[in-house]
């Protein structure tokens, strides 16, 4: 709740307070779940190595449940961090994993959320070509997922900035400030201020 409001001290203090308890009960679930939060917060803080470890340590913990219902979600985020430190050939195997793990355990809208970061790898090394398409088939497959899906407004929000830098790229400055527009609308309707903040730098651009 904290996350989704912006309120990052009470993140932190709660983050925490759960880990230690989680820790001091050894309690693999509760870890892995208060160390994507933890990996959340040392990406606020720029500290990307931190994050990674966190993450990675979230995910062993979860396969020695076997379970990886969030291990596509996961390496999405571990791909961003890679791409954030400007490591495009370790984001790309990130997301690729991503992708794999989201067909295979992942519910539909995971599957369209790693196609949507594969396109982004692809579009940061200038693979306009390969980013476009990918951005269809992620388009097709959100199309296909009900209105009222909890996710569906995360995704397009997530989507439509990812699809608007190509735009801008090709001078189409009336399609990219459509699809900026749509992808503000799409990211206020979720509440969840981590996406409108996550969103916002292409409307800015």
């Amino acid at each position: 709740l904290a996350e989704n409001e912006g309120d990052v001290p009470t993140m932190r203090r709660e983050t925490d307070a759960a880990l230690a308890e989680f820790r001091r009960l050894g309690e693999r679930w509760g870890m892995s779940a208060s160390l994507r939060e933890l990996a959340q917060l040392h990406t606020l803080d720029g500290r990307l190595p931190e994050a990674v470890e966190a993450y990675e340590e979230s995910i062993r913990l979860s396969n020695e449940l076997n379970s990886r219902e969030d291990e596509g979600f996961i390496l999405g985020r571990l791909a961003d961090l890679e791409m954030r430190r400007g490591d495009l050939a370790a984001a790309r195997q990130y997301v690729l994993r991503a992708r794999d793990s989201a067909e295979e355990h992942g519910a539909p809208w995971e599957s369209a959320f790693t196609l949507a970061l594969l396109a982004a790898v692809e579009q940061e090394s200038g693979n306009l070509a390969e980013a476009r398409r990918l951005q269809r088939e992620t388009q097709r497959r959100m199309d296909a997922m009900p209105k009222e899906h909890p996710a569906e407004g995360h995704l397009r929000a997530i989507l439509l900035a990812i699809s608007a830098r190509p735009a801008m790229i090709d001078a189409d400055l009336a399609g990219a400030a459509e699809q900026v527009s749509d992808e503000l609308a799409a990211a206020a309707r979720t509440h969840d201020l981590p996406v409108v903040a996550a969103v916002t730098p292409t409307a800015a651009t």
